[in-house]
């Protein structure tokens, strides 16, 4: 498991951060267990995508194909001036691209997810 926190500046001033929790198959013995571990979001997406042997579920395998690692993001703190959609949405993307290949499964919060502000703009 590796966790990153992305920081988000404008003219090297910090307006805000990512987190995101990124699970490698091929490098845990137990990435269900793994992730658990890390508590909050990436917790509960480890119940629900994992079985206990740490491999996608069946109920996701047809959606997932042939992924076998998982980069969960969450954790997003910005400053009011900058919660927008499309800012947020660029610093996503630039993430997913620095952080995985074609091999992994991308986990967003939905809205409902209650874990703040933050999940709101990265639902969007």
């Amino acid at each position: 498991m590796q966790t990153w926190e992305v920081r988000i500046t404008v003219a090297d001033t910090q307006v805000g951060s990512l987190t995101a929790v990124r699970g490698l198959y091929w490098k845990s013995d137990n990435l269900r267990e793994r992730m658990a571990d890390e508590q909050s979001f990436p917790a509960l997406v480890a119940t629900q995508l994992l079985d206990e042997e740490g491999r996608f579920t069946y109920e996701f395998e047809e959606f997932i194909e042939s992924a076998s690692s998982v980069l969960v993001v969450d954790g997003l703190q910005l400053e009011e001036a900058f919660a927008d959609p499309l800012i947020v949405a660029g610093v996503v993307a630039a993430v997913i691209d620095r952080l995985t290949d074609n091999y992994f499964a991308v986990v967003l919060p939905a809205q409902n997810a209650c874990l703040g502000a933050g999940s709101a703009l990265l639902a969007e």
